[in-house]
């Protein structure tokens, strides 16, 4: 499935249940990318994986807001590639929500020998993961080489 298509597909089921779900993040972004980008890549990308939209307000009922299409997908493709380690492989597109721009990313899950993913400028111990880290945490990606 395009990633168009997915996009339409979750957008709706958003609208329907009235909120986004574990392995999708609609933001707002219309004042820019969020600050928190790094940490949803991370966090999808260290559990199931994930779909990241930006431009569409959640208090709204998921419509579209105006936003600076080109400008989103720049950031989040520096969010999945520049900001966390190692840098995630994302499909980052322009999509069309209702008539309207907004820019969706599919984020795959990284692979055991490569994890944590982490946000650089947070360093390992508490750039993947909201939890303090444990020594099973930082012994765990041994486990299974």
């Amino acid at each position: 499935m395009a990633l168009q298509e997915a996009v339409t597909a979750l957008v709706a089921q958003a609208r329907v249940v009235g909120m986004d779900t574990v392995a999708v993040e609609i933001k707002k972004a219309s004042g820019g990318a969020p600050r928190t980008l790094p940490e949803t890549v991370s966090a999808f990308a260290n559990s199931s994986g994930g779909m990241i939209i930006l431009g569409l307000d959640e208090t709204d009922g998921f419509r579209t807001v105006p936003i600076d299409a080109h400008a989103l997908a720049e950031s989040l493709q520096s969010a999945c590639s520049d900001r966390v380690e190692p840098a995630v492989r994302a499909t980052v597109e322009i999509v069309q929500i209702d008539g309207s721009p907004a820019v969706a990313a599919s984020i795959p899950v990284s692979d055991l020998e490569t994890r944590p993913c982490y946000v650089k400028s947070q360093g390992i111990e508490r750039g993947s993961t909201s939890a303090p880290t444990t020594v099973t945490d930082i012994s765990l990606p041994t486990r299974y080489t």
